[in-house]
């Protein structure tokens, strides 16, 4: 018996809906219905996954592991990229979260920034963003259509997508003074989720250079924006927002909460493709 009880994080791709649980990866196929693990056994690199991310463009599924192990799972494919975990990093070199732009992902470590070319399956570079170029955790990247927004334990970081050089530390920009958890851009502004500690937490938008609160929250685990809605992860429910920031449902998790969150998220985020 597998068990969808636990689940981390799910993400919408084409026709399905992967889940990151506490025992592994599974999708939800949107056609059929039917539910399938995801292992070692299928083809996977590891085990004990970190985090996933999609990106719709290249359609392919990244996978990253407690050890910093990565897959690319494309077309059902599998090609692994084990660089950051072969790699010797004094302190932190876990993966917290993927965002993708021009057919790369960009890989939040404990250590910075790390871009994965996806049609050439490698590592195109890496960002040290601590001072003078040193290591520096980064809990998530965001882009919007002029800016490169990264989230810290202290704060954002910001530089041009112009900008030639943003492996140079100097070049980025410190704004907004928080704990930033999770960064997402919707109708071209940055969505903030700050953490305030274990059990609070609020998201900020930034619209025309400045931030404003728009939502107080409990423990958000998530916020993931489709082409239609935004859909918040808290521990006990997903609420969803159209991209005016108007509720539009909310669902309660259960003791077997992934059916409902899957039927939500299939919804939702069949135009995210």
């Amino acid at each position: 018996h597998f068990s969808y009880a636990k689940i981390y994080k799910t993400v919408v791709a084409h026709n399905r809906v992967y889940a990151q649980a506490k025992l592994g990866l599974f999708y939800y196929d949107i056609e059929d219905g039917s539910i399938n693990k995801l292992s070692k056994i299928e083809g996977l690199s590891d085990v004990g996954i970190s985090t996933i991310a999609y990106d719709s463009k290249s359609r392919c599924l990244t996978i990253a592991y407690a050890n910093s192990n990565i897959d690319l799972m494309i077309n059902d494919v599998i090609y692994n990229i084990s660089d950051i975990k072969r790699k010797e990093i004094s302190g932190d070199k876990a993966i917290y979260n993927i965002s993708f732009l021009d057919r790369k992902a960009y890989l939040s470590c404990g250590f910075g920034i790390v871009v994965v070319d996806i049609d050439r399956k490698e590592i195109a570079d890496v960002y040290y963003l601590g001072e003078n170029g040193t290591y520096m955790k980064i809990n998530d990247v965001a882009f919007t259509t002029t800016d490169i927004f990264a989230g810290t334990d202290s704060g954002i970081l910001r530089i041009s997508r112009q900008n030639p050089f943003p492996n140079i530390a100097s070049n980025w920009t410190f704004e907004l003074e928080e704990h930033i958890s999770n960064l997402d851009v919707c109708n071209n502004n940055l969505l903030v989720t700050v953490q305030h500690n274990t059990n609070n937490s609020s998201i900020y938008t930034r619209t025309n250079n400045t931030y404003e609160l728009w939502k107080l929250g409990g423990n958000i685990k998530s916020v993931d924006v489709s082409d239609q809605y935004i859909a918040i992860s808290e521990y006990d429910k997903v609420t969803i927002y159209d991209h005016h920031l108007r509720l539009q449902a909310t669902v309660s998790s259960g003791s077997e909460p992934w059916f409902e969150m899957a039927a939500l998220y299939a919804t939702v985020g069949k135009n995210n493709e």
